[in-house]
């Protein structure tokens, strides 16, 4: 199956599919819903190691 397939297949938003299994993690595809606001740092460290 792939991966278009399995995410034409999902029926409904938050419905998550898994996809694949490798080293004790799973990948999966979900249909989202309205408003999903991602996290992220406020602050980021731009300042390179010398």
């Amino acid at each position: 199956m792939s991966i278009s397939e399995v995410i034409g297949s999902l029926t409904g938003p938050w419905q998550p599919r898994g996809l694949v299994t490798a080293n004790d993690a799973v990948v999966r595809v979900a249909r989202f819903e309205g408003e999903f606001p991602w996290h992220g740092r406020a602050y980021r460290n731009t300042r390179r190691a010398r």
